[in-house]
């Protein structure tokens, strides 16, 4: 299971916090409830936030649509197959869209299928349904919200009817499941339909309200991300909270007071035992059916609460009793009527039939008939097990197996005493019984389940509150009670939480949580019971850590309430600070106070009855003291947190404890360890947190049951946590299967199957292990900018880079050679950990926490800007991997919890070392990337093209350079410049040779002006062909912003211009060529540029393209499909530096008093990346890391001919991208290739064979991207 470091998980810069999320993962997983009446059918809004699998388990090789079902619901028992459901529907085993079904009598009432794919599995959605049937706008009777954005494209739609009602969804007794079809409780992938095999987290239902994403969430001003906010609003009757959260938890309090004493029993009328007649030992015990029982006192023992219980026993029966009749019965009579009473046992009815019965006040239970042998031992149980009541004959349940009888009402204590073979006065027991046991907090014969009796007397255990062996002499009268005596036993109250009262970790004085009331209707209560009697004992204690939120004038902490005029309670008020005060009758007997609390923070607080004497104590040192005689004991609730009359407490309270004794006489040191349960102890409530699967966090106690979901299905990966997991996108040999939240990796058996990590980092040090499954197995780390691909089929492949651990033999492997460092392998079952240090240039491995040697990088490997934990297998076994957010494994080890907040491994990482989580990422140096560069689109708003199109606002910043194309038809790329500067004579043109403002005559337009948010066009003369003509024409621009006016710059043999963003990396750069076979230019930068493009702007001259990846002997030219050349007249074979790059004579980079525009980039981590991957000419095409989710992409296959070619978030601003645009040519949008790429939180998939993209395989593109938004702040795409 996910477990939390002793300290508050959130984090102030983050705002809200989402701690963790529910692993919905195969093999029947599901939440279930059935609301027990009807909210409303027409109004109701669902939120919850995703991190989909990409192929259903069960689904890997199918071609069939499995469809990933979030939330459904249903009535199972009607049949026909029609359910209410969300699910993702994989189209094939990588296509997703969202299906969202209402269904009628028959049929559909409403349905959306998005158009969208969602298709990353790197990152999280937002979804928000909204179901309001009585809006009159039928387009806004059934709305989705991805990521606070709506979604309105469609593949296929139904509109319900005005007023429409639900048919399962919100319906009284109707299965509501989170995680499953409920229809068909799906295993795994069957019959077109699969679990979620997905993250859940934060689901929250609102009965009765249409409401909109900003509920739920807001966009961060700074980073533009859609981020959650805690919803603050009303539930309704039927609403819930599933926050799938290990810090908090209402209604979720126990009593460790468990230090348990024997009861005394007495024999009444002719009770006695019987050494003739006996099951075990040396006796029984004998009832004649005239008068005769044994009574215990009252206690909490007899207080089963809501919590499991078994009572079972021997029975001999001589002879029947009379038909109707109560036979052996254990009760709380009260003697006028059974309806203020609770009574377990058997009973004869008027047919001569028996039947067990767990009776009391407002329920009646019982089990099927059955018959009993005489002159025969029988035995019988009686147990509680969740909400249902087992009934068992000699070891076989009555009502056959695994059927119960479902109980849903709490088991008082009746507070008179316990009575055996006695029922109401007027019924007795007529027989033999021996072993008669009575066990609180535990079913001991669960589910219905068939189990062997016992065949010696029971042992005694924790659970028992009452055992009679029943062993004596012949007509002896003493029964003992060989029950537990000691710690460790049953807990002695039952605790009811009210309000939204929670345990919490934000704060705590012990261990790792407290309870933290709101102030407002927040309080726990315990039932009247004599261990509150502190005004009528000679000693008493009450006792607690108190942490007070805020100062109202009156605080009430924990006392007993009858009613106003009696009561005692521990209080703290402003100006006189901790209080002891009770009242009997009206009249004050004590009130003392001292010790005022003025600050926040954590203090013992302590109120102590010494005989006539009381005492505070505030942090062990007395505050106040105080005199009464007079006692007195109140019949009222147990309360804490409220007084009952309207007095509240705001804050935390930790280590709460009542004894019978006068713990402190002087003053002490408060223990700094949890209060520990003795002989004296009446309460103690540790507030120790300990999970709550299910539990409904509304305060409406909406509570889902859970099948097959245990607390190791608890993960840290949150929304605003976002943990790295494996990637199945990338391409590898064979068909792996990932399963357990891409946690787990099985290959095929026949092919070595390469992994990566979803998240790659490039400096800081990182820290990731791995559950062995197979030891011809090896993992590490590997270059991120290197395709998986590049691995070939097998783990030693010399051209890629990587360190790669060896389980086998130990070696530790540097870009598929063997080096020195030798060291003995893992074996299966073992955890390998992996520490790489990318400031140090280091890797260490090891093999259950210990080391196996520190490595350094060399290669090919230690040039890599970025890296991704990865892997190769073989075997067809299961390699399970843990990034700090699941230390179990997915179950298969016993979760530890070491790591930093918010961190969950194994084992304690290296110091320094840190969990692969977007939180943990360093914050890009450009939080928003649409402050450099943006997308505009817009359409004509002149028909003929004769006027100007004036100002194009919304670009966010002042661009430097514009790039615009008419969309709707075969116009040129114009590109204006803020070196160059606007106007007439300033337009470049990407697909020809074209000399600067070439078309100016043609009445093109031009950009008149960079403005603060964008630019302006006018118009020179004829029709604006470039910016605006037509009606309804579409056309776009692309914005980078560089530096402004231009400055000089001398820092190569040429002098520049340049207009330089250091932060953005990128430079416009003017300068004249001066024809010699050697120059240098400064570029501004001041680092080395991984892309310049460069253009002769008087005549006619192509566009020259440098990379660094291809190098400075190669050249590709941007207005041209040919393959890379080269020539050492474009960069002089010289790489550029961090000031200037080189340019000899050639008249595209250098030519002699020829003017040149150049345009410089350097890649920045989170906002711009240039790089190429391997192609491999298949539709299942690359998956390529950016670090960010890309805003534009351009493309160009360098080994072969093919267009350039653009894709960007503004035309297609959802996946999959289709529309493409080819610098080379005029041509207009087109969509003829179909999906060309998906754009991902962290990169970009490549789903195409097109040339451009994916020309054949191990052919080298290029690509240039631009972000969106860095990975760290990402939403999924």
């Amino acid at each position: 299971m996910a477990i939390l470091s002793n300290t508050a998980l959130a984090n102030p810069s983050r705002g809200y916090d989402i701690e963790q999320s529910l692993r919905i993962y195969g093999n029947g997983t599901h939440l279930t409830r059935s609301p027990s009446s009807s909210g409303s059918l027409t109004t109701w809004t669902m939120s919850m936030w995703v991190k989909p699998d990409m192929v259903p388990k069960g689904a890997e090789t199918t071609s069939n649509s499995p469809d990933l079902t979030i939330w459904s619901a249903s009535d199972a028992d009607t049949g026909g197959g029609w359910t209410d459901y969300f699910q993702i529907k994989a189209l094939n085993a990588t296509e997703f869209a969202i299906k969202w079904s209402i269904a009628k009598s028959g049929g559909r009432m409403g349905y959306l299928e998005t158009t969208r794919k969602f298709r990353d599995p790197s990152a999280w959605y937002h979804f928000v349904c909204v179901w309001n049937t009585g809006n009159s706008t039928s387009g806004d009777r059934m709305r989705l919200y991805v990521n606070g954005i709506r979604e309105t494209a469609f593949s296929s739609e139904t509109v319900p009817t005005l007023n429409g009602t639900t048919l399962y969804t919100n319906v009284g007794n109707q299965d509501q499941m989170i995680g499953n079809y409920s229809y068909y409780n799906i295993p795994y992938y069957s019959g077109g339909q699969s679990p979620a095999n997905s993250y859940i987290a934060e689901v929250n239902f609102i009965d009765g309200q249409a409401l909109t994403p900003a509920s739920f969430g807001e966009t961060n001003s700074a980073t533009n991300q859609w981020v959650p906010v805690k919803y603050s609003g009303s539930y309704g009757t039927n609403g819930y909270y599933e926050k799938f959260s290990a810090t908090e938890l209402a209604a979720s309090f126990a009593d460790s007071a468990t230090y348990h004493n024997i009861h005394t029993v007495t024999a009444a009328g002719n009770t006695h035992t019987d050494t003739t007649i006996k099951k075990f030992g040396t006796a029984s015990g004998q009832w004649d059916g005239s008068g005769d029982y044994l009574s215990a006192p009252d206690s909490n023992d007899w207080c089963f609460g809501d919590g499991d219980w078994t009572v079972d026993f021997w029975l001999y029966h001589t002879a029947h009793p009379s038909t109707d009749h109560f036979d052996f019965i254990i009760s709380q009579p009260n003697s006028t009527s059974p309806s203020g009473q609770s009574y377990i046992g058997t009973r004869r009815d008027g047919s001569g039939t028996y039947y067990l019965m767990g009776n009391h006040s407002g329920e009646s239970n019982q089990s099927n008939a059955f018959s009993i042998s005489l002159d025969t031992w029988t035995h019988f149980a009686i147990c509680k097990d969740g909400n249902q009541m087992y009934f068992y004959k000699d070891g076989v349940s009555v009502n056959g197996v695994g059927n119960g009888v479902t109980t849903t009402v709490t088991w008082p204590n009746y507070n008179v005493p316990l009575r055996i073979g006695y029922q109401q006065d007027v019924e007795y027991y007529n027989g033999y019984a021996d072993e008669i046991r009575i066990s609180k907090g535990i079913a001991r014969y669960p589910s219905g389940t068939s189990f062997s009796v016992a065949t010696s007397e029971y042992a005694a255990d924790k659970y028992d509150v009452l055992l009679l062996h029943c062993n004596g002499s012949d007509s002896g009268t003493t029964f003992t009670d060989s029950s537990w005596v000691g710690l460790d036993g049953p807990a002695r109250h039952y605790i009811t939480a009210n309000g939204d009262v929670t345990n919490t970790r934000a704060q705590y004085k012990i261990g790792d949580s407290s309870i933290k009331f709101d102030g407002s209707g927040d309080y726990l209560s315990l039932a009247d019971s004599s261990d509150w009697d502190m005004m009528n004992t000679t000693d008493y204690t009450v006792e607690t850590w108190a942490n007070l939120t805020t100062h109202a004038s009156t605080d009430f902490i924990i006392g007993q309430y009858e009613d106003s005029n009696n009561y005692w309670g521990l209080y703290h008020t402003d100006g006189s600070g901790v209080r002891f005060l009770s009242v009997s009758g009206g009249s004050t007997l004590i009130n003392i106070s001292g010790g005022e609390i003025t600050s926040s923070g954590w203090h013992h607080l302590a109120a102590v009855k010494d005989g006539n004497d009381f005492e505070v104590f505030k942090d062990g040192v007395s505050v106040a003291t105080g005199t009464n005689s007079t006692t007195d004991t109140f019949s009222g609730t147990l309360r804490i947190g409220d007084d009952g009359t309207g007095i509240p407490y705001d804050g935390y309270l930790d280590e709460i404890r009542l004894s019978n004794s006068a713990r402190y006489t002087a003053n002490f040191t408060p223990s700094a360890t949890a209060f520990t349960a003795d002989a004296n102890t009446k309460l103690l409530i540790h507030s120790d947190f300990n999970g709550g699967l299910g539990a409904d966090s509304s305060g409406n106690e909406n509570d889902f049951s859970v099948t097959n979901i245990t607390v190791s299905d608890q993960v840290l990966d949150s929304p605003t946590r976002n943990y790295s997991t494996l990637n199945p996108l990338i391409n590898s040999s064979g068909s792996p299967a990932y399963s357990e939240g891409n946690l787990v990796i099985t290959p095929d058996g026949s092919n070595y199957s390469v992994y990566q990590s979803t998240i790659s980092v490039s400096s800081g040090k990182w820290y990731a292990e791995y559950l062995v499954g197979d030891t011809n197995t090896f993992a590490g780390v590997s270059s991120a900018d290197q395709s998986a691909s590049a691995y070939g089929s097998y783990w030693n492949n010399t051209s890629a880079d990587f360190i790669f651990f060896n389980n086998n033999n130990g070696n530790k492997i540097i870009d598929g050679a063997a080096t020195s460092y030798v060291g003995a392998g893992a074996t299966v079952g073992q955890i390998v950990g992996v520490a790489i240090d990318l400031d140090g240039n280091a890797i260490n491995f090891y093999i259950n926490n210990s080391a196996q040697g520190s490595i350094s990088f060399s290669g090919g490997v230690a040039s890599a800007s970025s890296f991704v934990f990865s892997g190769v297998g073989y075997a067809a076994d299961a390699e399970r991997w843990n990034f700090g957010q699941d230390s179990s494994f997915a179950g298969a080890k016993t979760a530890q919890g070491n790591g930093d907040d918010g961190e969950d491994f194994y084992y304690t990482p290296p110091t320094g070392y840190k969990a692969l989580n977007t939180s943990n990422l360093d914050d890009p140096s450009i939080a928003d990337p649409t402050k450099h560069f943006n997308t505009k689109l817009w359409t004509s708003t002149s028909a003929d093209g004769t006027s100007a199109l004036g100002a194009v606002t919304g670009v966010g910043f002042q661009p430097d350079l514009v790039w615009a194309k008419g969309r709707s038809a075969a116009w040129d790329h114009n590109l204006f410049n803020s070196v160059m500067g606007t106007g007439l004579g300033k337009a470049l043109y990407t697909n020809g040779t074209f000399a600067a403002g070439a078309y100016d005559t043609s009445g093109y337009g031009n950009v008149t002006s960079f403005d603060s948010d964008g630019f302006t066009v006018g118009l020179t003369a004829g029709n604006n062909y470039a910016y605006n003509y037509g009606s309804g024409t579409k056309y776009l621009a692309w914005n980078w912003k560089a530096g402004g006016t231009a400055s000089s710059n001398s820092d190569g043999t040429i002098t520049s211009s340049v207009s330089a963003n250091t932060t953005a990396g990128f430079s416009i750069v003017g300068y004249t060529g001066h024809g010699a076979t050697t120059g240098t230019v400064g570029h501004g930068l001041g680092v080395k540029p991984d892309l310049i493009i460069t253009k002769y702007r008087s005549g006619a001259a192509s566009w020259s393209v440098y990379n660094s990846s291809e190098g400075a002997t190669k050249v590709i030219w941007l207005d041209d499909s040919s393959a890379v050349g080269t020539g050492i007249t474009y960069w002089r074979d010289t790489e550029p530096t961090a000031s200037v790059f080189s340019v000899g004579a050639s008249g595209t980079t250098g030519g002699n008093a020829n003017p040149y525009i150049a345009y410089c980039f350097h890649s920045v981590d989170g906002y711009s990346k240039i790089g190429t991957y391997e192609g491999n000419a298949n539709a299942n095409g690359p998956f390529v890391y950016t670090g960010f989710k890309p805003a534009v992409v351009i493309a160009k296959c360098v080994d072969a001919v093919s267009s350039w070619d653009i894709v960007d978030n503004k035309r297609d601003p959802y996946n999959g991208v289709t529309q493409r645009l080819f610098p080379n040519n005029t041509s207009a949008d087109d969509v003829s290739a179909g999906v060309v790429v998906d754009f991902l939180s962290n990169g970009f998939k490549v789903r195409t064979t097109s040339g451009n993209w994916n020309n054949a395989t191990s052919d080298t593109q290029l690509y240039i991207a631009f972000a969106e938004t860095p990975f760290k702040t990402a939403n999924a795409r």
